[in-house]
Order: structure tokens, then sequence, then C-alpha cells
């Protein structure tokens, strides 16, 4: 505890660096002179298998030779990746959360410091004022709220039975349905028999294609995810839809962005 107390009252990792966020699909970035980093937003911790074998595959082009490694944050052993120049830790917020905190840098201790900083301290955003409705809009379109729906997070409108996600794209992240199709099939087995089929769709009124994750419960109940790309009013955007339905209607709080052929 001495230590922490030290380490908060004096100069701090975050000296000289840029900080945003929370933006959909990330809670901080941080642009440094020496390195950049992030923190992903909190997800189940049953689902940390999954976020790991994603981090792989969005790195698999740039930096082929990422391995799952287990690194030490705050004394203890978590689940991450390493890679050149970077690595990324999977740790627990709470019983049931995680984030992941990822750290670029050519000086391995540099990252050392920020991600152990970040493990225990969110840094506030010191690119100017949060905008309060930008988790609120995908591209500029405010989200409608259906009937028990509510903004739970940046990037996210949760409703009885079901959930839509979406992010605004950012340099290095997964671009292709089979980048996100493997680490969900991974985490998504735990619950159940896994069927994949591909749709047309449109996202925000582009057409594209999406897929179909059907999930079925060993007590019979159906739960599907709906995901896809599209580049929306000049942006590429990922939109994600999980609930308790079956078929191709989608629930209303997803219908306003994800439709299915």
């Amino acid at each position: 505890m001495t230590a922490l107390l030290l380490t908060l009252l004096t100069k701090g990792p975050y000296d000289g660096c840029t900080v945003t966020g929370p933006d959909p699909g990330v809670d901080r970035q941080l642009k440094c002179s020496d390195a950049k980093a992030f923190v992903s937003p909190e997800a189940p911790k049953n689902g940390t298998d999954g976020l790991i074998q994603l981090y792989l595959t969005a790195l698999k082009k740039e930096s082929p030779g990422a391995k799952q490694e287990e690194l030490t944050v705050g004394g203890k052993k978590v689940p991450g990746v390493r890679y050149a120049n970077g690595r990324i830790a999977v740790v627990s917020f709470g019983e049931a959360k995680v984030r992941a905190i990822g750290c670029e840098s050519k000086k391995a201790a540099r990252c050392d410091d920020l991600i152990e900083r970040l493990a225990v301290d969110l840094p506030e955003n010191t690119a100017g004022a949060v905008n309060a409705d930008e988790g609120k809009t995908i591209v500029g379109r405010e989200v409608r709220l259906a009937d028990g729906c509510s903004i739970a997070a940046p990037g996210k409108l949760k409703c009885p039975n079901h959930e839509l996600t979406w992010m605004h794209h950012h340099p290095g992240e997964p671009t292709k349905l089979d980048d996100v199709t493997g680490p969900m099939k991974t985490a998504f087995s735990k619950l159940g028999t896994v069927e994949q089929k591909d749709r047309e769709c449109t996202i925000e009124g582009v057409t594209t294609q999406c897929r179909v994750l059907r999930i079925t419960k060993a007590d019979g109940s159906v739960l599907q995810a709906a995901f896809g790309f599209a580049t929306v009013r000049g942006r590429k955007i990922y939109a994600q839809c999980n609930g308790s339905f079956d078929g191709t209607e989608v629930p209303p709080g997803c219908a306003q962005t994800i439709v299915l052929w």
C-alpha cells in the first residue's frame, strides 16, 4: 500500500500523454511521446479466452510473432499477449469482469509503468471535454431507445433479452468477419452448440454481409449473435446484436442498426 501511495503522489507515467475516451469500443487511449496505450471496456471474465484470441487474430498481420503469454501485473500472473514492442494484459476488475490493457513502446520499462498504473487508475480525458452524446450515436445518428432499453456504456444499448453494441474502427483493429468469428465461437461454445451462417444484411442502411452464430443451450433455448462491418457515412464501424431470438428478425433495439435478409 505504501508503494502505491508513493507512486500516486510522485510524477506519474501519464505525464506528457494525451488521453482520450471513453469512446465506443475503447475506454481510454493514451498517446505519449514514447508510448501508446489503451484500455478496453469491461468484459465478462468467462470471455477471457475469446478476448485473447481476438487480439492474436488482429495482430497476426502486423506482428506475426505475437503469442499468448502470462504477464505480471500488480505482482500477479495474468493472461496476455506479447508482440514486437508491445503487450496486452487481461486484468480482473471485480469478481466477474476483466479489461484488456495494451501498450506499445520501444522501452519495455515504459510499458511496465503504464500497464501497472492503468490497472488501478484510469486517467481523465485530457484532449478536451468529452462529448456526453458520443457513446449514444453511431457515426452521428442518435441511437433510439426502444421500450425498456438504456445506454449501458458508450457503444452499448442494453434491452430486455438482447443488446446492441457498436464500435467505430480504430487502426490495428479487426476488419473482417473471419477476424472476430474464431474468438466468439470459442467463447460461445462454453454456452452450448454453435452453428454459423452468413447472411446478406444492412448495417445503418448500408448493404453488407453479416455472420450469425446460433447457440443452442443444453436446455434447448436458443441465443443468437449477428454481427458485421460496414462503412457508414465515411467511417468503418462494427455492429453486433446478441439476444434470445431465432431466425432473421432481430429484436427492436438492434433492428434500427442491423437488418438481416
